[in-house]
């Protein structure tokens, strides 16, 4: 619905992924960024499902023992671009949920393709909130491309330089 984007299969890896780090680390803070809040929504779900929040009368809750660690920081955090605005963690996984097959050059195309993820300011919260370890998620092919060359290449050197040739 309206603008917000979800790639359910996205989201259960990513939350897959977060908690397997809390249920093993209890000293270890994580956050899980999307772009949209649609995406957001389907991770929490999937959290839940793993018994790590739910939903109650003000919204999503983190289970008691996720609420926070040892030294009293926040463990665990999943939200958008914008409630990381400042904040940071051990560990960012960081859900970038465009997958589409749009093609073309022109603005208008490449903003139909990769949306939010074309905006530097979101871009820069969303990679430097990791203290020691980012985890993208996301599918592959969007964003090791000519055109994600030519419209993300920050993007696009994360996905080909670091990543390398892995599937």
């Amino acid at each position: 619905s309206g603008s917000s984007w979800v790639r359910y299969v996205e989201a259960d890896r990513a939350a897959e992924i977060a908690a397997k780090i809390v249920h093993e680390n209890e000293n270890v803070s994580v956050g899980v960024i999307t772009f949209y809040s649609q995406q957001r929504e389907a991770i929490f779900s999937s959290l839940e499902n793993k018994g790590i929040c739910r939903y109650g009368e003000d919204g999503w809750e983190y289970e008691s023992p996720f609420i926070s660690t040892r030294d009293g920081e926040e463990r665990i955090r999943v939200g958008s671009v914008d409630a990381f605005q400042g904040k940071e963690f051990d560990v960012v996984i960081l859900s970038m949920t465009r997958s589409n097959k749009l093609t073309g050059t022109e603005e208008r195309q490449l903003n139909r393709k990769y949306g939010f993820l074309r905006l530097p300011n979101r871009l820069n919260v969303a990679f430097s909130r990791a203290k020691r370890r980012l985890i993208v998620v996301g599918d592959r092919k969007m964003f090791n491309s000519e055109e994600a060359n030519a419209s993300l290449p920050s993007v696009y050197q994360f996905a080909v330089s670091l990543c390398g040739d892995s599937k």
